[in-house]
């Protein structure tokens, strides 16, 4: 089964070095759990292909002065098949 809708990505709460990333829940075809993975200017956030719960991170250490492109990508649990949605 594979994820079934959109969602929107949000930035808030922008500071000279950290922000806070949301976005609304997706869910699966079959109703299994949806897991996340954020990318933030092509590298995966916290670490590699670390899939996860939740829909909120708080992000630090960002560089002043510098464009980020967030993409959150949504997983179906059981099938591996993705959405993705962006922000910058």
């Amino acid at each position: 089964m594979s994820v079934t809708n959109s969602f929107e990505v949000s930035i808030s709460d922008i500071t000279g070095t950290s922000t806070t990333i949301t976005w609304t829940p997706s869910t699966s075809e079959d109703g299994n759990t949806v897991l996340y993975l954020l990318t933030i200017n092509g590298v995966d956030y916290p670490s590699e292909n670390a899939f996860g719960y939740g829909t909120t991170k708080y992000i630090t250490n960002l560089e002043r002065n510098t464009d980020y492109e967030v993409v959150v990508t949504a997983r179906a649990q059981n099938t591996y098949k993705t959405k993705e949605s962006t922000a910058s």
